[in-house]
């Protein structure tokens, strides 16, 4: 676990707002927030890569989702990939973004928000390559011009059937 305490908290932050947002049939369908996962649950989640439904825009407004990895990092998501990916381009020019990430009808984690790409010069692509390196034995320096979606979360639904459970 790589989360600070306020890390841990802006998370949750946005988890309680996020909740307070959501619409009705939202909010019974996902039986928020008795089966909303907190922000330690999450990051105790994340520690390996998880596979999302990663949603981005083309030029003309249409949308494209694509499978890919996610990890964890700082209690923010960060998307591993390559520059000259269409994905990279479309987030490039219009970075509004989404994803999720299920398990059948037992867990979901979907995300809204804003993406940052983060390049070899950024002093956190480091990090992140050792992260990923660590969970997974690949770096994407190793793909081609290795990059990192950092995605701003503004908007978060979690399920989870079994929450109580822990």
């Amino acid at each position: 676990m790589h989360e600070t305490t306020e890390d841990i908290a802006q998370l949750q932050r946005t988890l309680d707002a996020s909740i307070e947002r959501a619409g009705t049939f939202l909010r019974e369908a996902f039986e928020m927030p008795n089966r909303s996962l907190s922000a330690t649950q999450i990051i105790e989640y994340y520690d390996q890569p998880r596979t999302v439904a990663l949603a981005t825009v083309t030029v003309r407004g249409e949308p494209r989702v694509a499978p890919i990895w996610s990890i964890m990092f700082r209690g923010q998501f960060y998307i591993p990939t390559v520059a000259t990916a269409i994905r990279t381009r479309h987030l490039a020019q219009r970075p509004g973004v989404s994803f999720t990430h299920y398990i059948g009808n037992d867990l979901a984690i979907i995300v809204h928000g804003q993406a940052t790409l983060i390049r070899e010069n950024d002093g956190l692509f480091t990090e992140l390559e050792n992260l990923l390196h660590t969970l997974s034995g690949q770096r994407v320096s190793d793909w081609g011009e290795g990059v990192y979606i950092q995605i701003l979360a503004e908007t978060m639904y979690t399920f989870q059937r079994n929450s109580e459970e822990g």
